[in-house]
């Protein structure tokens, strides 16, 4: 009998399917809360990662007089500046190693920005809906105005730059800011790196517990208790991080050319040492089940079951 020439492959991506089947297989609801947890967790970090290294092909910020250019049509007469800061995300106040350990409550784009100053909250509120018809006249793409009870603030769009105008409240007891900065807008590859990181990473974190399962299964059950715990612990320390970042991606796909950085949650105060604590641990259960069961361990696993 003479096979098709197409059996042969089709019996390869059986073989593959049905080996992908076997790795990524878990068996109840413990392993299936495991496994979703597991890949709810890798995916925003592999989608943090992602975007934060594609927001490193940001282009450099304009210079002073470029910028200045730029914003002209919305900078009025009384504006100080430029303060520029060169950095693609950084935070307020840098605290070297504390930031690296803690996080930082502060986290702000690049950008050069200049403020003017107003003497009560009514003229600042004036001076932002007056930038924004100049702006437009001169081709930008001017968006509404936004948060008009508090701290009015608009941003337009031309070129891959965004401008930013709003109110910043109070400066002393007479005067009352409004800044007009300068900022990048987000990499066209911020949004698709991000699904793709997610995609990957959920995959990822799934196979991680099932092969953790399939090894927990083979040990005895006072052997893998450290390993359980171990896990819990560290996804809970790690899950406020997660949650945070989780918000940030549902926002920057949302609205994809704002300077959003989507791994915030973990670099945020006190939510990083979290993140920090909870990758430590996780890493520490994977390691402890990476060797193979021993004799002694499949001959106590063999006597364990009943006859």
């Amino acid at each position: 009998m003479t096979r098709s020439p197409s059996a042969r492959p089709r019996r390869v991506v059986a073989a593959l399917i049905g080996t992908a089947r076997e790795k990524l297989a878990v068996r109840g609801r413990w392993e299936l809360s495991a496994a979703f947890v597991a890949a709810l967790l890798c995916a925003v970090a592999a989608a943090s990662f992602l975007s934060f290294l594609t927001w490193q092909t940001a282009p450099a910020l304009p210079t002073d007089g470029e910028a200045r250019r730029m914003i002209a049509p919305a900078l009025p007469a009384n504006s100080e500046g430029p303060h520029r800061l060169e950095a693609v995300f950084a935070p307020d106040a840098e605290r070297g190693w504390k930031d690296l350990l803690l996080g930082t409550d502060g986290y702000r784009p690049g950008s050069v920005s200049w403020l003017s100053t107003w003497p009560d909250r009514s003229a600042a509120v004036s001076a932002v809906n007056d930038a924004r018809d100049p702006l437009r006249q001169a081709g930008w793409d001017v968006g509404p105005v936004l948060d008009e009870t508090c701290c009015p603030t608009f941003v337009a769009y031309r070129d891959g730059w965004r401008i930013e105008v709003g109110s910043q409240g109070v400066v002393d007891a007479d005067r009352v800011g409004v800044q007009a900065s300068v900022t990048r807008t987000a990499p066209a590859l911020a949004s698709p790196a991000a699904l793709a990181g997610a995609a990957l990473g959920a995959i990822a974190g799934w196979w991680m517990i099932a092969g953790i399962a399939h090894h927990m299964r083979r040990r005895p059950a006072a052997e893998s208790q450290p390993v359980v715990v171990l896990f819990i612990t560290g996804s809970v320390a790690l899950l406020p991080a997660a949650a945070v970042s989780a918000l940030a991606l549902g926002q920057a796909l949302s609205a994809p050319s704002e300077p959003i950085p989507v791994w915030l949650g973990f670099g945020f105060v006190f939510l990083r040492l979290g993140a920090w604590i909870g990758a430590a641990l996780l890493t520490i259960a994977v390691l402890t089940l990476w060797r193979r069961p021993g004799l002694d361990d499949a001959r106590q696993v063999t006597q364990s079951r009943p006859v």
